[in-house]
């Protein structure tokens, strides 16, 4: 039995936002599911669109474009959820999820899943 593929991923050096890559590939009729994965962003977005770059090579930083048919839409909830538990599971300082999206160690953001 052939096992069936999640989604596609891709990997690019460098890309200003794959938050914004992967919409403009939705917004062009592109709706497959999708993981894009870069290690330097220079025009990311947070909440309140406050934005930052990173370091070339300092972050790992992926976007999840899930297809409007995918019934995995949840899936955000469910890698944050997943992301908290193994950050527990290594011990240390209080860690929590800050809703809708910050993964928290202390008062410290760890990650964020958008």
């Amino acid at each position: 039995m052939a096992s069936e593929r999640f989604a596609e991923w891709r990997f690019v050096e460098s890309t200003g936002s794959t938050n914004a890559d992967l919409l403009k590939s939705a917004h062009a009729g592109d709706w497959s599911t999708t993981v894009l994965v870069t290690d330097h962003q220079t025009s990311g977005r947070g909440r309140l669109e406050r934005t930052w770059e990173d370091t070339a090579a300092s972050s790992l930083l992926m976007s999840l474009l899930v297809s409007r048919d995918d019934v995995s839409a949840l899936l955000p909830l469910a890698l944050g959820l997943a992301a908290l538990g193994a950050v527990r599971g290594r011990g240390g300082k209080e860690c929590g999820l800050k809703w809708p999206n910050d993964l928290l160690v202390g008062d410290h953001k760890l990650a964020g899943i958008l």
